[in-house]
């Protein structure tokens, strides 16, 4: 059993608590797991111990992700990642088909009526109505808004949190835009959802964060395949029937292609919940170093490798950042000349 959302589990089960005589204790979670990889065991304490390096060895965490390789961990997280690109466009491709629903003026009817609660014969009538039109443009602002909200409060509380945030957010208003009842309700429910996919960027982040330098660049390429999966999916569902076949036919056909494309983001949910950890990088900046290595350490079972092999006793890891670089007006200039 895996403990990706909990810190002090983690902690506990691949942590070092050093005492006097250099040993450090492990919480015994999964008994199974440890008797395979071979941990001295106590049935009635479940504790055990493991002797600690006298050396410390200091290790970079581009050192230690490439020590990680990519496998099952790394291939889960990008799963969900994946399913949140395939979300975000599905969410962008579906908005253009509910500007011809916005377009309406007469929202009276119910949710399953048959004429959608268009007036027959203006429900596209573009010289008395611009709802479309104004859908579209309501939802840049938020979208804008959330790009720049988002990337702030991932380095303030971290990727896994703003992650499942944004995820739930889309999740939530996406379903929301299948029972909008007035014009003003779809509006804000757009909105919303595009204030949930301006953060796209934070699970981008958490992706790369936990892949190794030799493999990140391919495998973040790769990921952009979910997007373009996404939007074929939406193109796919609407070419039964002309989009304006489909919004003038009853408001139960709409709203169900609106609530199919939340799918994806409800999957991306459930999976970063489960499977996406706090990014290790992070939390070396905040100075937590002993999770950081724990989470590594857990990765590294997922892979398959020996957690203390691979990290043994007595690594510290460290990061670096980048300098900050100051670049001048006649620098500036300089790359027109």
């Amino acid at each position: 059993m895996f403990y990706l959302f909990d810190a002090s589990k983690i902690a506990k089960t691949y942590g070092t608590v050093q005492n006097e005589n250099r040993y450090a204790k492990y919480a015994d979670i999964n008994d199974e797991s440890d008797q395979e990889h071979g941990y001295p065991h106590h049935a009635e304490s479940r504790w055990f111990l493991r002797s600690v390096q006298e050396n410390e060895q200091l290790l970079n965490i581009d050192e230690a992700l490439q020590r990680l390789g990519m496998g099952k961990f790394q291939y889960k997280i990008m799963l969900a990642t994946g399913l949140f690109l395939a979300a975000d466009s599905c969410e962008v491709v579906i908005l253009s088909f509910l500007s011809h629903v916005a377009q309406s003026h007469n929202w009276n009817e119910g949710i399953f009526s048959d004429n959608n609660g268009f007036s027959e014969g203006d429900a596209y009538d573009t010289d008395t109505t611009d709802g479309g039109d104004t859908l579209s443009t309501m939802v840049l602002p938020g979208a804008l808004l959330g790009a720049v909200l988002w990337g702030v409060l991932g380095d303030m509380f971290g990727r896994r949190l703003v992650f499942l945030a944004i995820a739930v957010i889309v999740s939530v208003f996406g379903f929301a835009t299948s029972f909008a009842t007035t014009y003003q309700v779809l509006v804000f429910t757009r909105i919303m959802v595009s204030f949930g996919i301006g953060g796209l960027t934070v699970p981008f982040n958490a992706c790369s964060e936990l892949m190794p330098p030799s493999a990140r660049g391919k495998q973040l390429v790769l990921l952009q395949v979910w997007w373009i999966l996404g939007a074929l999916a939406v193109h796919l569902a609407l070419q039964q029937r002309e989009q304006e076949q489909i919004a003038d036919s009853k408001q139960f056909l709409w709203r169900l292609i609106a609530g199919i494309c939340v799918i994806p983001s409800v999957l991306a949910t459930i999976l970063a919940w489960r499977y996406v950890p706090e990014s290790p990088r992070w939390l070396l900046a905040r100075g937590d170093h002993e999770i950081a290595l724990a989470i590594l350490r857990q990765a590294a079972e997922i892979n398959g490798k020996d957690p203390y092999e691979t990290f043994p006793m007595g690594v510290i890891l460290y990061s670096h950042e980048p300098e900050e670089v100051t670049v001048s007006a006649s620098q500036i200039f300089n790359l027109f000349s």
